[in-house]
């Protein structure tokens, strides 16, 4: 039996609010997800350290030379309604259960 490598997920932004939407950290939590005070820029990041970049957008998307980015064109719900926002993550879960699917087979 093959062992699966284990991935850590971090989160930035390339452009950095203030602070992180209420609603999505409400989810967050409800889903046992540990959610910084703040949110962090990509300017905050090494991203030499990081194997996959997953751009998480809806117009403009991210490159970055040298580095694996995965695109996926999902829609922001903030000022939306809540049930909008559960559609949103239940697409992000199920966009990551794929990922992480593909990662493990690649090895």
């Amino acid at each position: 039996m093959l062992s699966q490598k284990k991935w850590i997920a971090e989160s930035a932004g390339i452009d950095k609010s203030k602070e992180i939407d209420g609603y999505t950290r409400k989810m967050l939590e409800e889903k046992g997800f540990r959610v910084k005070e703040r949110p962090e820029g990509m300017d905050e990041k090494d991203l030499d350290e990081f194997e996959v970049v997953v751009a998480v957008c809806d117009s403009a998307c991210v490159s970055i030379p040298g580095k694996r980015v995965i695109k996926w064109n999902i829609p922001d719900p903030s000022g939306t309604s809540p049930e909008n926002y559960r559609r949103v993550f239940s697409m992000l879960e199920n966009k990551i259960r794929e990922l992480l699917i593909e990662l493990n087979d690649v090895d």
